[in-house]
């Protein structure tokens, strides 16, 4: 009976450590190049590991990514999005882990960019909530530990397949470009705007 309370007594010190571990690192998501996305999006998110303990924290950087860190994207009715093909094909092979030993100080933070597309298969436009779980000793299971980030909300529009109809959305607001009544001195700086930013159809916009 004493050594089932003692174990227990282990088990409940080293839940409480690792819960104590989880506080003091943080993991942060948010969009690199934040535009108007389609189902062909090439969509970058930046990753930051945040050391906020006063001790240093270390972890095992695998060379592919998806070994230390997978992204939940669920639609509106919490419906999961499958993985990509690339993330399969990676987890189901026999190949070696090439990894190296990353250290934090107190206060560090560890930050990379990549692409949603290497972990999920986003095909459809809608609304999506995206997460990121990061496994410090690599994703080898369901009892892998794993530190989640923050939410973000993830919108695709529709793809639009008729050219003449692309030249009249702004890629920025994903409106309908239109003439609207503005002061000569308006136009022009309109237009010297659009010039700087490449955006043709707007330069062209007011051009006779």
């Amino acid at each position: 009976m004493k050594k089932n309370i003692v174990l227990l007594y282990l088990v409940l010190i080293f839940t409480s450590l690792a819960f104590a571990s989880q506080k003091n690192v943080s993991v942060s998501i948010r969009f690199y190049d934040k535009k108007i996305y389609n189902p062909e999006s090439n969509i970058q998110i930046q990753v930051r590991i945040i050391n906020n303990s006063l001790e240093n924290y270390s972890f095992n950087s695998a060379e592919i990514k998806s070994f230390n860190f997978n992204f939940q994207v669920k639609t509106l009715t919490n419906i999961s999005v499958h993985n990509s093909n690339d993330y399969i094909l990676n987890h189901q092979t026999n190949n070696p882990v090439f990894y190296r030993k990353i250290t934090l100080l107190p206060g560090e933070e560890y930050a990379f960019i990549t692409s949603l597309d290497d972990f999920v298969d986003i095909s459809e436009s809608g609304i999506y909530i995206v997460q990121a779980k990061f496994f410090p000793d690599f994703q080898l299971g369901y009892n892998s530990q794993f530190f989640e980030s923050n939410k973000l909300t993830l919108s695709i529009r529709p793809t639009m397949d008729v050219p003449v109809f692309q030249e009249q959305i702004d890629s920025e607001t994903g409106e309908i470009l239109e003439l609207v009544a503005m002061p000569p001195d308006e136009v022009v700086k309109y237009t010297i705007e659009a010039r700087l930013k490449s955006a043709w159809n707007k330069f062209f916009l007011y051009l006779d």
